[in-house]
């Protein structure tokens, strides 16, 4: 083995020990520990100083940064994914789901063969589905914005991240208020 991966090997025992109770695997997790302070150890303050000094050189911390919150929680379309077509009534969509969805549950019909949703593919064929969404679902990834509303959603006790662009929306229905909203499809949108 060489030296880098000993080094991960060593890495891996101390971050993930093996379920071994015997004295063998506590021994190699304390030598790997032991092997990982000493390298930290060899690192002198001047080499951190010298890199810091780099020009362009970007100060390594050693932690993990994910995207928390509602701005971070939009997905790109995969590679080969069709772009969702334009819909010229995509703000006056927007405005609308917001009001209604800060007043409770809506009911989102939608035309799945429309460009750019994603839904189960067992759906994907029919003219037709509705989709709930609500803020009491404390859903972390519900999000809505000038492109279209999305969230992981349960069909059959099973997740699937679902994003609906604007131009397959027909009908915004309010359960808690009982208002209905009808949209004209968008000319072009189905899949053929």
């Amino acid at each position: 083995m060489s030296e880098r991966d000993d080094e991960l090997t060593g890495k891996v025992r101390r971050l993930f020990p093996a379920h071994d109770s015997s004295e063998d695997g506590a021994r190699d997790a304390e030598e790997a520990d032991a092997s990982s302070e000493e390298r930290a150890a060899q690192t002198s303050s001047a080499d951190v100083e010298e890199a810091s000094q780099e020009e362009g050189a970007e100060e390594v911390d050693n932690v993990v940064r994910l995207p928390f919150g509602r701005s971070d929680t939009r997905r790109s379309p995969a590679p080969g994914q069709p772009k969702a077509p334009d819909d010229p009534r995509a703000a006056a969509k927007l405005a609308l789901f917001s009001r209604l969805i800060e007043e409770g549950m809506v009911m989102v019909t939608l035309d799945p063969r429309v460009e750019g949703v994603i839904v189960p593919s067992r759906f994907l064929g029919q003219p037709e589905l509705r989709l709930n969404f609500s803020h009491n679902f404390h859903l972390a990834d519900f999000d809505y914005d000038g492109q279209g509303v999305r969230a992981s959603l349960s069909f059959q006790g099973k997740r699937f991240f679902c994003d609906i662009p604007w131009a397959a929306i027909d009908m915004l229905y309010a359960h808690e208020t009982g208002e209905a909203y009808v949209f004209e499809p968008v000319i072009g949108g189905p899949k053929s």
